[in-house]
């Protein structure tokens, strides 16, 4: 598929030919070709049997002059079938490449963080090339040095220091619930259920499992309407309380020395360590700021 990309693109033909004269080029080709070959079968029909007799000689019986009209009418139409195919190919095929090749465009104007993606896909492939294998095409594409080589390694640590760790997840949930919670309850006065406790950890624990994981590991922010809000209601979901432990989780929890050393315990190394905990900021700051965006006023 992307070669196929690359093919239109590299082909200035195509690049530069308005779509609707290569349409109407394609219609009116298509419409000349069945025309003529209207005309050739007429002249087959009518034609070719009387001017064969006329050039043969008289003593030629009539199973020998069909013989010969027959193999002259059959190579005629093989001709204009030929003729027809090179037209139309190079005619109607341009026009749909022409077709393509605009539709690609309008798609990537109204979708530009796909072909981003796509962008980073292809630099990242170049990250995990060392230099004594690198081609001329993957040292085009990018350098080892650039950012998001930095972002592939955090990346990397974050799948496999939390990702599949769910008792490290649940304790970063439980936490940062704990402390918000107890917040609230000094602040307002407010007396909660065990099970309405449960719910608000268990939806915190989602939003680090999946929402968080996820989104670190295809390197795109999962829609926030994938995850209902249930504490401490499903109707009336307490907005700024999401964002609050998960602002916890952000500044305290995820940075702590429990949390980190375990990390550290799995990775064994303190670069991909610094480039997990930085990855995890940078989207932790992005969900607390979709979330805000979307919370109630106080």
């Amino acid at each position: 598929m992307l070669r196929d990309k690359l093919k239109l693109h590299s082909n200035p033909m195509i690049r530069h030919q308005n779509p609707d004269l290569a349409k109407h080029r394609a219609i009116y080709d298509t419409v000349g070709l069945i025309l003529v070959a209207f005309c050739a079968a007429l002249v087959i029909a009518f034609g070719l049997r009387p001017l064969i007799s006329s050039s043969l000689s008289d003593s030629t019986d009539d199973a020998a002059k069909s013989i010969v009209t027959i193999i002259t009418s059959l190579l005629i139409s093989l001709f204009f079938m030929w003729l027809s195919f090179e037209r139309i190919k190079t005619t109607v095929g341009l026009a749909i490449d022409v077709a393509v090749e605009q539709k690609l465009i309008k798609y990537k104007q109204q979708n530009p963080a796909i072909e981003q993606r796509l962008r980073t896909q292809l630099q990242e492939y170049s990250c995990a090339i060392p230099p004594s294998h690198r081609s001329e095409l993957s040292i085009q594409t990018g350098s080892p040095n650039m950012i998001i080589c930095n972002k592939r390694i955090g990346r990397d640590a974050v799948i496999r220091s939390l990702s599949y760790n769910d008792e490290l997840l649940q304790g970063i949930a439980y936490t940062a619930v704990a402390q918000t919670l107890s917040r609230t309850n000094r602040n307002q006065l407010v007396h909660l259920t065990e099970e309405t406790e449960q719910i608000f950890f268990q939806d915190i624990y989602v939003y680090l499992k999946a929402w968080l994981m996820m989104s670190i590991t295809h390197g795109y922010p999962m829609q926030l309407g994938y995850i209902r809000q249930r504490y401490p209601s499903t109707h009336y979901p307490d907005r700024v309380a999401y964002i609050a432990a998960l602002r916890i989780v952000k500044e305290r929890t995820i940075k702590s020395s429990r949390v980190t050393a375990q990390m550290n315990e799995t990775l064994k190394d303190q670069y991909a360590l610094n480039q997990a905990l930085t990855l995890l900021d940078e989207y932790l700051a992005t969900l607390i700021t979709q979330l805000s965006s979307h919370a109630s006023p106080e």
